[in-house]
């Protein structure tokens, strides 16, 4: 049997305070005032023989293809790793930065745009080179919905799955997790936050182990807080849902 190496990095990549938030349409000069808490980029990197894989995800709303390319290419050529085994993804938070175009969703701040595949390559050359043998289980976990469906206001249909994979290494364990629910808790905030995604990871993180989240198919999926009034959630309620994903992975981990 192969042995499968696995390893981790992150880096934080909040933007300037004055950088103009996205997610929202036709709200300008909504800029960032703080930062309610850091949003990152997170690696996880797998080597099995001569394969190896990366996958990112970045608490942000997205970048434009062509951007996402040039970093996967410079990953690339820096790790050798062939282009089509880089992914990057996002977790879509409405209260990140902008750094696509978007009309009427915020305007880029390119200085800190210019920043972002250095970090970005930074975090993967952690995941590299803190590589470790690790144990693979995995688990799929139905969930009490944190999210409902906006185009007809009910609680169908959702995707109600919560995925987790689990590397098992000596040290710690690394939480890959996917779950669909798009990250507006917080509403038109003047803050960056990762939003519950962010929240959830940080509960996995008290654990003193890692977690990654890759965001699912959300498109009209909007949290229950937005149901009762929108865009009117609080800290609270982010990390009562990271509370309650984490628990949920929990049970996930004992029938893993």
């Amino acid at each position: 049997m192969s042995t499968l190496l696995v390893g981790y990095g992150e880096q934080v990549i909040n933007p300037p305070v004055g950088t103009e938030l996205t997610g929202y349409g036709y709200y300008p000069d909504r800029g960032a005032e703080g930062v309610l808490d850091d949003i990152k980029v997170r690696v996880l990197f797998l080597q099995e023989k001569e394969k190896s894989i990366v996958l990112i995800s970045c608490d942000l709303l997205g970048f434009s293809v062509e951007f996402a390319d040039t970093v996967r290419r410079e990953i690339s050529l820096d790790t050798k790793i062939p282009l089509e085994n880089i992914l990057i993804s996002f977790i879509h938070t409405h209260t990140g930065p902008a750094c696509q175009r978007l009309r009427g969703c915020g305007n880029i701040n390119e200085e800190y745009l210019k920043t972002l595949p250095g970090l970005i390559k930074n975090a993967v050359r952690q995941a590299v080179d803190e590589r470790k043998e690790a144990e693979v289980f995995y688990s799929f976990e139905n969930l009490e919905p944190i999210g409902f469906n906006r185009r007809n206001r009910s609680f169908s249909p959702v995707d109600p799955l919560l995925k987790v994979i689990i590397f098992k290494r000596k040290d710690k364990k690394i939480y890959l997790t996917n779950y669909a629910c798009h990250p507006v808790v917080l509403g038109r905030i003047k803050e960056i936050s990762s939003d519950w995604p962010g929240a959830f990871i940080r509960e996995v993180e008290k654990g003193a182990n890692y977690g990654i989240f890759f965001q699912g198919f959300c498109g009209d999926i909007d949290p229950v807080t937005n149901l009762n009034r929108w865009g009117g959630g609080t800290k609270e309620d982010i990390d009562f849902y990271g509370e309650l994903l984490y628990n949920r992975v929990l049970k996930c981990e004992r029938y893993a």
